[in-house]
């Protein structure tokens, strides 16, 4: 099955989902005057592709060998194929000065708002042929204004020799327009063999801002993104610069630096951003011809792109032929990649957890003390399968573990690494209904590497209880609960005391003279024992 493709165009995910290719082409015949026109080749305009090859003039037979010529692989036999011209959603023209620049050189889309507008540019020259100035134009697409003329900026570019745009050796980019930026109203140049950055007014065309040279190795190949009013630069480089895309100045700088001395980019990793989302980067290691073995100590990464901290990594050589192509993606939450480590695609995501919780079931009195016990762990259904295709064990019922010890706990289960002996489990909450329906948290406490708690609980009055377990869930793992009873007896009643008896009449006249006479005796003794000394 084959699919025509076009070639040269803005490619953009729609906000539906849907794949569109953006173009300016020109439909002249050859030695003709140019008729330029905006095209947009949209997925969801062609519904009978994913149909019926039967009794619908969009699929054509073609028997093998035929139309595509040679280079193609065709099955023997024959083979459908779908007309691509079907799926122009867009096909408005546009007149010659939306698309050549000052010299007539035709102009190319660098940037699309999906229903809002396209920008139609040449990046011009300054050099020591002279200077031609570039020009932007931006186009509207709003429904029923598609191809209008928005607005118009003409600029000098930054100084580049000659020699910047020659794209030999190992320089695989040359000088030119990096990025339009709309929402900021900036665009950019890049000149990989300087290796700096301009930033220009996009309605003015003035520079407003000149980088200082990036890392050395960037020269072999360095892209870059655009997220909330910053611009990230990265590649070969191993360094991420996050640039406030207004003024030019850097943010902070991460550095994915080596271990061990067998790679050669100057102490780092090239590194790529293959996705930003939720004020996170994503990224990952490659290289364009890695070595046997491969580098130690590459990771796939989450990155804060405010502060440029890490949040977490794990072990993995999930990059492609370069840092800037890479074979992880993002979508529905999760990512998926091949790790080259060990030949094995890795989903990564939030699973979902399981808590117990368990107690005497009777606690003989108020005030005795009971110890509340249960765990905390993993549901997630799948796991490892190992290289023979066996599946090995799964994720369901091993402990949950905190977010800071996750990477290295994940690493112990399915990478073969050291099991992190002190890694802590997740936090619980301990709540109670007590038999008078007042409801209060007994305490906090966190399970173990083993996914199990305790906490120590004293009843204040009698009757039943209702113990809540709570884990409110983290970045890891959604929330889970559990709940059970148990029943305070009554205190026992204490065995009264007889009073002691009143003393009689007679007790308190017969006390008094009983002490009385023990004196005198004690006295007539004391004297008796001294006259015996005396003599």
């Amino acid at each position: 099955m084959y699919f025509w493709f076009v070639m040269g165009a803005f490619p953009v995910y729609g906000k539906d989902g849907s794949w569109c290719n953006y173009n300016v082409e020109n439909l002249a015949g050859y030695g003709q005057p140019a008729e330029y026109y905006l095209q947009v080749w949209n997925s969801t305009a062609i519904p009978t592709m994913l149909g019926d090859r039967v009794g619908t003039s969009a699929w054509q037979w073609r028997p093998s060998g035929g139309a595509f010529g040679s280079g193609w692989p065709t099955p023997p036999g024959g083979y459908w194929i779908h007309d691509g011209n079907n799926g122009f959603s867009l096909n408005v023209s546009l007149p010659t000065s939306y698309v050549e620049g000052p010299s007539g050189e035709a102009g190319s889309i660098l940037s699309v708002r999906e229903a809002e507008l396209a920008v139609i540019g040449t990046a011009g020259q300054n050099n020591e042929e002279g200077i031609v100035n570039g020009k932007l134009v931006g186009v509207s697409l709003k429904p029923g204004e598609e191809g209008t003329k928005l607005w118009e900026t003409t600029f000098t570019p930054p100084y580049a020799s000659m020699a910047d745009n020659v794209t030999s050796g190992m320089a695989f980019s040359s000088f030119g327009i990096d990025g339009v930026y709309v929402e900021d109203g900036v665009f950019t140049f890049r000149s990989p063999k300087q290796l700096k950055r301009w930033g220009y007014d996009l309605y003015k065309g003035e520079q407003i801002w000149e980088s200082e040279p990036e890392v050395q190795m960037s020269y072999y190949g360095a892209s870059s993104n655009y997220y909330e009013g910053k611009l990230y630069s990265y590649g070969y480089g191993g360094q991420i610069r996050c640039y406030n895309i207004t003024t030019g100045d850097v943010l902070w700088n991460y550095d994915a630096l080596v271990e061990g001395l067998e790679i050669g980019y100057g102490g780092r990793y090239p590194i790529g951003i293959f996705a930003i989302c939720d004020g996170k980067l994503y990224t990952v290691c490659g290289e364009h011809s890695p070595t046997q073995p491969l580098w130690r100590g590459q990771n796939l990464r989450c990155i804060n792109a405010t502060t440029g901290e890490d949040i977490w990594k794990i072990l993995g050589f999930f990059g492609g032929m370069s840092p800037t192509e890479s074979n992880t993606f993002m979508a529905d939450g999760m990512i998926v990649g091949l790790n080259l480590f060990d030949s094995q695609i890795y989903g990564f995501g939030k699973g979902p957890s399981a808590t117990t919780v368990s107690a005497p079931q009777t606690v003989p009195t108020v005030v005795s003390s009971v110890t509340i016990t249960g765990t905390v762990t993993d549901q997630t259904e799948t796991g490892r399968r190992n290289t023979n295709d066996i599946f090995e064990f799964s994720l369901k019922g091993t402990p949950a573990i905190s977010d800071k010890d996750m990477s290295a706990w994940m690493e112990y289960l399915f990478m073969q690494q050291p099991k992190p002996e002190n890694a802590e489990g997740v936090e619980v909450i301990l709540e109670t209904l007590d038999p008078n329906g007042n409801y209060y948290e007994i305490g906090n406490t966190t399970s173990d590497i083993a996914g199990n708690f305790g906490i120590k609980f004293t009843p204040e009055v009698p009757g039943q209880y209702q113990i809540i377990a709570r884990f409110e869930g983290s970045a890891s793992y959604g929330p889970s609960y559990a709940t059970t009873y148990i029943n305070v007896d009554e205190a026992p009643q204490a065995t009264p005391t007889a009073p002691p008896p009143e003393p009689s009449m007679a007790d308190l006249y017969f006390m008094p003279a009983t002490v009385g006479i023990i004196i005198a005796i004690v006295a007539v003794g004391l004297v008796l024992v001294l006259m015996l000394r005396k003599r």
